[in-house]
């Protein structure tokens, strides 16, 4: 599964109709940084014993193998 977050802030300055001051868009921004990279390490951490785990699971469902000659 690949969650996508939009990122509503520029990297620098805000739209003053926005509504908040510097300091707080600059949290709002970091926040967006730790998700950002929270997100990404668990996909990195996620993706391949899925793979794996899929292979296995292919393996076991395919039942007892057969020659071609019985």
């Amino acid at each position: 599964m690949l969650v996508s977050y939009p990122q509503i802030l520029p990297p620098q300055g805000a739209c003053p109709l926005f509504g908040s001051d510097e300091r707080a868009i600059d949290l709002m921004r970091e926040v967006g940084r730790r998700l950002h990279a929270t997100t990404l390490e668990a996909a990195r951490r996620t993706a391949q014993p899925a793979a794996s785990s899929r292979a296995s699971d292919n393996a076991a469902s395919a039942g007892p193998r057969r020659s071609a000659g019985r």
